[in-house]
């Protein structure tokens, strides 16, 4: 639910799409923004993969909500410096941090991200990690 709503705010920000490689969807090239994990390894890098993760009740006395959690990995080229892929997360976090996001049926309040912590795959391939967090009534 809130993957959704990530990647259409990473997908409209032109500071995050004009430092992320292109995929092709299938519909023609966009920006490299996956739910899926991995992302296909015939992409490019640096991408950046959106997914849920978890969350719990929320709400009002007369609305049903939820605090809904959510990341994105933003990964790199282990053969390049971190330095610029470091630009791309921050471009991510400048993007969602405080962000409203639209979801239809829900009423978000702003999002709430977290710095960008950076991390290694198992293969070696750096990235970072953003953590969203965001409270949303149902309507």
């Amino acid at each position: 639910m809130l993957a959704s709503a990530i990647r259409d705010l990473l997908v409209a920000d032109g500071a995050v799409t004009g430092k992320l490689a292109t995929y092709d969807f299938g519909t023609g090239n966009a920006p490299a923004v996956f739910t899926i994990e991995p992302a296909p390894a015939d992409c490019a890098n640096p991408v950046a993969v959106v997914l849920d993760d978890g969350g719990e009740p929320w709400g009002t006395r007369d609305q049903r909500g939820t605090h809904a959690l959510g990341k994105v990995k933003v990964w790199g080229d282990k053969n390049h410096s971190r330095v610029a892929l470091a630009a791309v997360a921050d471009a991510v976090w400048l993007c969602l941090d405080r962000a409203v996001p639209t979801t239809s049926g829900w009423t978000w309040l702003s999002f709430d991200a977290d710095p960008p912590v950076p991390l290694t795959d198992r293969e070696g391939f750096p990235g970072f990690l953003i953590r969203v967090a965001a409270y949303g009534l149902k309507n």
